[in-house]
């Protein structure tokens, strides 16, 4: 499944460009939240990573924000992406 933010930025999110914590959406147009993302550390080239947790359920991760939407930080096996 997909999760947005309503960050307006293209590409991803530098970590230092990065609040502490923003609202998750099931779909970019929602005007509600269905979680949280908090801003957890940094990867690969700066990109902020992040924790998300939907529906009162952390999620595995981390996960990386780019162009409004959460992806997976790490591909199949766990290898960083």
């Amino acid at each position: 499944m997909t999760y947005f933010a309503n960050v307006i930025r293209p590409g991803p999110i530098g970590y230092h460009q990065a609040a502490g914590s923003i609202a998750v959406f099931g779909r970019a147009a929602d005007s509600e939240p269905i979680g949280i993302a908090h801003c957890i550390n940094w990867g690969g080239e700066g990109s902020a990573l992040w924790e998300l947790t939907v529906r009162g359920g952390r999620l595995e991760g981390p996960w990386l924000l780019a162009d409004g939407a959460f992806i997976a930080a790490r591909g199949p096996a766990g290898r960083p992406r």
